[in-house]
């Protein structure tokens, strides 16, 4: 009788395989013990990191998602298509939004990122959720309202709770062409000086303060706040500024960080003509309110009609606007909803290709701007979203001309500077000076 001898690789080779199989045993099984009793003494089976058996073996949920925090690739290995893996993400990665239900009168609701949409049954109709702002938390979401507005009992709803709060609009209307009557928005003003020669647009942010452009104010020389002056609504006072902040990294000649902050001498009073804008948080005010394509509207001050832009994302401002300046994310674009599209200056570099000659349009843009509908800079634009209007912006120039685009200066990235100015004026502690940065 014939024996066979293994030789000792051969037999290491089988071991390898034998424990292989009893691995992949156990991976399927899910068990690790024989009797009934003794494998209910674990929950859960410990995971091991075989990082060789998951490579060959499809995703397990479970295994990835929930013993361990996993990655957007790690659930779309184990779903293996896109859009199974976005309604898991949705809930895994925030929360589920639709959990209690915020949809009212039967409406169906489905989870998204952040965020949640309502089907609702007619006469009803969607998207029912926060009138002005929404927390996220896990598996549920807080709403909460701008100063001078209460959060009602429904958790959802904002009411005033002052008698002109900021942004608020008269019931009868939600449209912006009604917003501007007799010959002006409530909350814009212009800033003249002592020869009655305007400068610059402006918006009221309190009874007392008005945000404008730096760069306006300056054309020239530097211009005491003895010599300017505010103009508000439809009135024909001048009312005398008492001190100017000018933003610390402002520098004639460029065009960043174009924004001065105006205090009164004596405060406005405010009234259904006469209001100020309310100032949105970041997030809501970059990812809601400017959206690209969501409309927005600014107006001459004194007269002219409304004019309905649309927002316009970074990309889209430096491949169809012939700007001479790099566009930081401290700006954006609108263009005139009924404008024709103009051919792109498609550029790899952040800047537009401005043509021969162009060298003084950053100079020109305050001509440029009031060609534009006799819009001055510094002139606000707003947004109207559930019957509140919020400040999103102050014009810097319009380059070319009208159509093709505006661009303004991005009030959101400045809120922690006007918010502390703002503090300070509720301390009543401002001498009749100007703030100027340094020169460096």
């Amino acid at each position: 009788m014939a024996v066979t001898i293994m030789s000792a690789p051969a037999r290491v080779c089988v071991l390898h395989l034998c424990l292989l199989g009893g691995l992949l045993q156990v991976l399927v099984q899910g068990e690790v013990f024989w009797g009934p009793q003794t494998s209910n003494v674990f929950l859960r089976s410990k995971r091991a990191n075989m990082y060789l058996i998951e490579e060959i073996l499809q995703g397990n949920l479970e295994r990835e998602c929930y013993e361990e925090l996993c990655t957007y690739e790690e659930a779309r290995e184990y779903f293996e298509n896109t859009k199974n893996t976005e309604v898991f993400w949705a809930g895994y990665h925030d929360g589920n939004q639709c959990e209690p239900n915020p949809c009212l009168h039967g409406g169906n609701c489905t989870d998204k990122r952040g965020a949640f949409n309502c089907s609702c049954v007619a006469p009803y109709y969607g998207k029912t959720s926060c009138q002005q702002f929404c927390t996220t938390l896990y598996h549920t979401f807080r709403c909460s309202c701008m100063p001078g507005f209460k959060l009602q009992s429904d958790k959802r709803s904002c009411h005033p709770e002052v008698e002109f709060p900021c942004g608020q609009l008269p019931k009868t209307s939600n449209r912006s062409t009604l917003l501007c009557l007799h010959g002006n928005c409530p909350w814009q003003v212009k800033v003249v000086n002592s020869r009655g020669v305007e400068l610059c647009g402006g918006v009221l942010m309190a009874q007392s303060a008005v945000l404008t452009g730096a760069s306006c104010l300056h054309q020239l020389n530097d211009v005491p706040p003895q010599d300017l002056y505010v103009v508000p609504g439809n009135q024909k006072r001048y009312l005398p500024v008492q001190t100017v902040h000018l933003h610390p990294r402002f520098r004639r000649g460029h065009p960043d960080n174009d924004l001065a902050f105006l205090i009164l001498v004596h405060p406005l009073k405010f009234s259904h003509a006469l209001i100020h804008l309310c100032l949105p948080p970041k997030d809501f005010c970059e990812k809601i309110l400017m959206h690209s394509g969501t409309k927005g509207f600014t107006k001459r001050h004194g007269g002219g009609q409304t004019q309905e832009l649309a927002y316009m994302t970074l990309d889209q401002c430096r491949n169809q606007m012939n700007v001479s300046h790099r566009l930081s994310n401290k700006m954006f674009c609108m263009r005139r909803t009924d404008a024709t599209r103009r051919p792109s200056y498609p550029s790899g570099d952040g800047f537009s290709r401005p043509e021969a000659g162009n060298n003084s349009r950053v100079q020109n843009s305050a001509t440029n701007s009031r060609q534009c509908g006799r819009l001055l800079p510094g002139t606000p634009v707003a947004t109207v979203d559930h019957g509140t209007v919020y400040l999103t912006g102050l014009l810097k120039s319009a380059y070319s001309d009208c159509d093709d685009g505006m661009v303004f200066t991005k009030i959101s990235r400045y809120q922690s500077w006007i918010n502390m100015l703002m503090e300070e004026l509720d301390n009543d502690m401002v001498p009749q000076n100007i703030q100027f940065p340094s020169p460096y």
